[in-house]
């Protein structure tokens, strides 16, 4: 149970203060007249309002209305141990930006020199697709729209080390392979890609990227392109059967960036870097709550963890090159857990502010 402030107004409804009338009564919830009462966010906030204000009286609704005004922008503007440092302000504007739109918080540097565009996850299997499109010219796709076997086996075979493939012997439709399925789709609704009458064909923009992949210019306009595609327009819970609460993972992926370069200079474990998340955001929690079976280990927490650690750092962080990974040895879970820390690329794409 939270402690009511003693300056603030009574919620019996007398005008008191609550040192001069309930205090000391046994308290109840004025509500509904049970035996607990639990402040919640407004409480808090008159509450500290009444304390910094002591007991000065307001001439006006003017000057009470400006006073309140000054002391919650004094509240946004202050830094939050909850939020690594951040100030209420700056976390909104994190959930509500895109990356390169916060210069003020983190600047985009897109180094020419850098070579690990190239070696990205994404872009390695992202190539792939583009050639072997680009070997057929107009290249069939099966009745469902996905790429053709063929393709499938001549991207598989190219870049194996980058995909997870539970089957045994070469795969026989784009479904099998699953990061296969998704970069395609990510290339179509980017733009890079089109399937028109039953074929793909890389679009202008897929050509450029394409044919002048070798211009260290070019692999960094590509590697912008589908970043920021993907963190701000691309459904993260796109084919996962992850609850849909856990979009929050996505609206606030800069926040989790921000999490990275403050706590994941090393290797890290994911449920560390988790709790940081579920501390700042435990709304979450709650909006799990409904949908958690505790008595089969599948807790709120538990289902934010996995979350975070699948959908965040490694479909979005690691797929990208913004960390590197390692298994954590002796780990006993549905699925193995790791530990992250940012990588070169990392430090060179996010020039932080804060």
């Amino acid at each position: 149970m939270t402690k009511y402030n003693r300056n603030a107004p009574c919620r019996c409804g007398s005008g008191k203060k609550y040192k001069q009338c309930c205090l000391g009564k046994k308290e109840q919830n004025f509500a509904f007249g049970e035996q607990t009462y639990s402040m919640n966010a407004a409480d808090e906030f008159i509450s500290k309002f009444m304390a910094a204000n002591g007991d000065g009286p307001f001439s006006s609704i003017d000057e009470l209305q400006t006073s309140l005004s000054q002391f919650q922008n004094q509240e946004n503007s202050r830094a939050r141990s909850e939020f690594l440092g951040l100030s209420s302000d700056l976390v909104f504007r994190l959930r509500r930006q895109t990356i390169d739109e916060m210069p003020d918080i983190v600047k985009l540097h897109f180094d020419e020199q850098q070579s690990e565009y190239g070696r990205t996850p994404v872009i390695v299997i992202a190539l792939a697709i583009m050639l072997a499109i680009r070997q057929d010219e107009f290249l069939k796709a099966t009745a469902k729209g996905n790429l053709p076997r063929k393709a499938v086996r001549f991207i598989f075979e190219n870049v194996s080390a980058f995909l997870f493939y539970p089957g045994d012997g070469q795969p026989n439709r784009e479904e099998d392979v699953y990061h296969i399925f998704k970069v395609r789709i990510l290339l179509q609704r980017s733009g890079v890609i089109s399937l028109r009458k039953g074929k793909f064909t890389l679009s202008r923009k897929g050509k450029e990227f394409f044919d002048d992949f070798a211009d260290t210019d070019c692999a960094v306009k590509m590697y912008r392109h589908l970043l920021l595609f993907f963190a701000h327009k691309f459904n993260w819970l796109f084919c996962t059967r992850f609850n849909e609460e856990l979009a929050e993972l996505q609206n606030s992926a800069l926040f989790g960036l921000f999490i990275l370069h403050k706590k994941a200079r090393s290797f890290t474990h994911e449920d560390e870097l988790a709790g940081y998340f579920a501390n700042a955001f435990p709304i979450v929690l709650d909006l799990l709550s409904p949908k958690a079976l505790p008595k089969y280990g599948i807790t709120p927490e538990k289902m934010l963890q996995n979350g975070f650690g699948y959908l965040f750092l490694g479909e979005f962080c690691w797929f990208f090159g913004l960390v590197l990974q390692r298994k954590v040895k002796g780990a006993s879970d549905i699925r193995d857990k790791r530990e992250y820390r940012t990588s070169d690329l990392f430090d060179s794409l996010f020039r932080w502010k804060q």
